[in-house]
């Protein structure tokens, strides 16, 4: 399962990846529903880059990331829910840093204008 990410503007791709990969903040992409923030997951990294693609803005570096059973417990914790998404529609999003204890791996897509 993968998550979307975007950094919501404010940082390059090189940036951003730098942040990801050595201060270990993961800027996921939210939604709330009926009241509750939930967090999309994707079967591919395709789609979660997709989903990152149509609801952002064009200035934001947008990637994803491989969801592991210890981050989406976290996120639990944190009071989310997790939503399997099978298309990547349209939602109002916002971004949460989630910290994570394991290095990360993540696939960087640089502006979502330029991809």
């Amino acid at each position: 399962m993968w998550f979307a990410l975007s950094d919501g503007g404010e940082l390059n791709k090189n940036e951003f990846l730098q942040e990801l990969r050595s201060n270990r903040v993961c800027p996921l992409l939210v939604y709330r529903k009926d009241g509750q923030l939930i967090v999309p997951i994707f079967s591919s990294h395709e789609l979660a880059v997709r989903f990152a693609q149509r609801n952002t803005l064009k200035k934001c570096s947008i990637g994803c990331m491989e969801a592991v059973d210890e981050d989406i417990e976290k996120l639990c914790k944190e009071g989310f829910l997790v939503e399997r998404l099978d298309w990547p529609s349209r939602r109002d999003v916002s971004v949460h840093m989630l910290w994570l204890e394991r290095e990360v791996d993540p696939i960087t897509k640089g502006f979502r204008s330029s991809i």
